[in-house]
């Protein structure tokens, strides 16, 4: 990949995002320049089996590399559709009824409005959160159940114990799990002397030890009379809570956001100090083309990088229920959330890994993508199985030294000594990183090889972690780098020296399935902990100090990406990066000067400058004493660069593999959210 940073400018490429429209007219450009990749456009054709209907409220999960969506429409229950990429769906059928279509009415809470799903998969189970009532006992009646299930297909059935909020009028629920396993409820509620969305802390998948706590409540005249379909997420210590406010049936439908430094206060419903609502609300909204954008969720592309929104737009603009699917990225610009939805014209379809495997098949063997080293691996009912008493398979392919790993694995029967893991940065027989599960120590264990020499790190496994359930584990390497996740929980965080090598899977003395692996080129550095890409600088309260006189190559060569940085001037000078570094006669170096973006293209040695204005932006402003965000697309000869969201220059350079880089003439620096991942649709 090629690494090109603006010194100054900390701007970062998102590939995917400022292209809503690939091939418009740049009125920065003398001719149209247009990206020869698959695109799609709002709304997503989601068909439902019988006929095309209403689909609303959308909760989506990713499992085993695999996405799954559910969502309001017009049955007394909830459908199930299934993709790979985010685009295109396939009907999978009823994952659940409730009690009227199965002729149960005496006594039952959930008779109708069955509203808003949200999908949550814990240690092998499936748990749908919804919302119902009882219309003869009028709004009041409606509260939040969960049906679960073993299949992400279904079917659900109800907790016995349902519905497990009964606060007056509850709706739209959402699991939040924290970085330290810690697992939160958000919901809305109206009734009670309260209109907004409150928190409680969860005991168990069914139940709670604290009582609500406000989190925000209706303040701003574009949310009408309510605040809905609460979803969170968290950043570099922040916590984001997106909702959407105004009337879903006509044009007021909106989503804006609020911030917090923790999930929950101990203040309870008197709480009105914790979040903080974004000033600049709502963040998506009407257009004279998209109608009542909202009620969404998060979920991160194949590449397990790119954030995106799947939400509902309205199908007509008349008032009424009709409503559909549609998905758009979401950006960080610094720490404000950014996004071009809602959208409708082409976008490139979301960011995909470097390799992907589902093993799709029965009874066959591992494709020509591998190599098997020991053992046998059978593709068997979708899954790649290895039951021999040492198994080893590798990828064909060497990659580079920063990238992500994901795995997901369940094992069956084992002995005192099986293992069942995976491996990355494989060289050879002395120098590579392997992770693996030892059940019989009930242990995660961490081995660095590096010339022979090994280092393990052991940590415990939860009594209630269900070995026999598909777990995800994620490997991250960022320079020395690497963190190991288990279902969004790190367990190890080390340093290795390893550059480049293979990734595979591994087990022994033990029956191990494994499913959906992914692996990305990519890096990414805030700067809490030191990568050694930047060797000599100064990291201070999590960012990069960038000094005069300061140059650095850094990144993977890679041919398309996307890279993006924050970046802030503490004084004016000479500022510059590298969008693409080949050698010294062959790069890009990008530079901010007032309001002008220049750009210089060095190709086997001559020069070509060009000057683009940073004037009249739609999406925020452009101050270099503040942070700002640059990111650029490269794609590739073309080059798409934006500050704040906004696309500034469209550009062509004929550079293949390449890396990125940063350059500082003659003033200070600072450096936040550094990140490279290559790009592939």
């Amino acid at each position: 990949m090629k690494k090109s940073l603006i010194l100054f400018f900390v701007a970062i490429i998102v590939t995917v995002f400022s292209y809503y429209n690939w091939s418009k007219q740049q009125s920065t450009n003398s001719d149209t320049i247009s990206m020869d990749v698959n695109k799609y456009k709002n709304p997503v054709y989601v068909p439902d089996g019988a006929s095309v209907i209403n689909i609303a409220d959308p909760t989506v999960i990713k499992y085993n590399g695999e996405y799954y969506l559910y969502g309001t429409s017009d049955i007394p229950g909830f459908n199930v559709f299934k993709s790979r990429d985010l685009v295109n769906w396939e009907y999978k059928g009823v994952a659940y009824l409730g009690p009227p279509a199965n002729g149960i009415f005496e006594g039952v809470w959930n008779l109708d409005w069955f509203w808003a799903p949200a999908i949550y998969y814990d240690n092998g189970k499936f748990y749908m959160y919804y919302s119902a009532g009882d219309p003869s006992k009028g709004a009041e009646s409606r509260n939040i159940g969960v049906a679960i299930s073993d299949n992400p297909l279904g079917p659900f059935k109800d907790y016995e114990k349902n519905p497990i909020i009964t606060d007056v009028n509850s709706i739209d629920g959402f699991v939040f799990k924290d970085e330290d396993g810690e697992k939160y409820f958000y919901y809305n509620q109206v009734g009670a002397g309260f209109n907004g969305i409150a928190v409680r802390h969860m005991k168990d998948m069914f139940s709670f030890d604290t009582e609500e706590t406000r989190v925000i409540s209706i303040s701003e005249p574009w949310e009408g009379v309510i605040n809905e379909g609460p979803v969170v997420l968290k950043r570099n210590g922040k916590y984001y809570l997106m909702f959407s406010g105004g009337d879903y049936a006509d044009k007021t439908y909106a989503v804006g956001y609020a911030t917090a430094d923790r999930p929950m206060s101990d203040l309870g419903m008197a709480d009105n100090v914790t979040w903080k609502k974004y000033d600049k609300n709502p963040i998506i909204k009407t257009t004279d083309k998209v109608i009542s954008p909202g009620h969404h969720d998060l979920v991160l592309a194949p590449n397990n990088l790119a954030y995106y929104i799947i939400y509902h737009t309205k199908r007509y603009e008349e008032i009424g229920p009709q409503r559909q699917i549609a998905i758009d990225r979401l950006f960080f610009n610094y720490d404000k959330l950014f996004t071009f939805a809602p959208t409708s014209t082409e976008m490139p379809y979301p960011e995909k890994p470097d390799f992907q495997d589902w093993f799709d098949g029965d009874e066959s063997y591992a494709n020509e993508n591998w190599r098997i080293v020991k053992g046998e691996f059978r593709v068997k009912n979708d899954e790649l199985v290895s039951k021999s008493e040492e198994g080893f398979i590798l990828n064909k392919k060497s990659y580079g030294n920063n990238y992500i790993y994901e795995v997901n694995m369940k094992v069956n029967e084992f002995k005192e000594n099986s293992t069942a893991g995976f491996v990355a940065s494989y060289i050879d027989a002395n120098n590579y990183i392997k992770f693996y599960l030892k059940p019989s120590e009930n242990n995660f264990v961490l081995e660095i090889i590096e010339g022979g020499n090994r280092k393990i790190i052991k940590s415990k496994i939860s009594k209630y972690f269900n070995l026999k359930a598909y777990h995800q584990y994620i490997l991250k390497k960022n320079g020395k780098r690497i963190e190991i996740y288990v279902d969004n929980i790190k367990y190890f965080e080390d340093e290795c020296q390893l550059d480049n090598g293979s990734f595979g899977l591994c087990s022994k003395d033990i029956e191990t399935a494994f499913d959906g692996i992914a692996f990305t080129s990519s890096f990414e550095d805030n700067f809490e902990a030191d990568t050694g890409i930047f060797n000599g600088m100064q990291r201070q309260n999590g960012e990069l100090i960038l000094n005069k006189d300061y140059k650095a190559i850094f990144g993977d060569k890679i041919k398309n990406y996307e890279f993006g940085f924050d970046f802030k001037f503490e004084n004016l000078g000479g500022h510059s990066f590298y969008s693409s570094y080949e050698d010294e006669e062959n790069n890009v170096k990008v530079s901010i000067e007032g309001k002008k973006l220049k750009i210089e293209k060095l190709l086997n040695g001559k020069k070509e400058v060009k000057k683009y204005q940073i004037n009249n932006l739609s999406y925020g402003d452009f101050n270099p004493t503040e942070y700002n965000s640059f990111r650029v697309v490269k794609y590739n000869d073309i080059f798409i660069y934006y500050i704040n969201g906004n696309e500034i220059a469209i550009d062509r350079a004929d550079l293949q593999e390449s890396c990125v880089g940063f350059i500082n003439q003659d003033s200070k620096i600072l450096i936040d959210n550094v990140y490279l991942f290559g790009l592939n649709y």
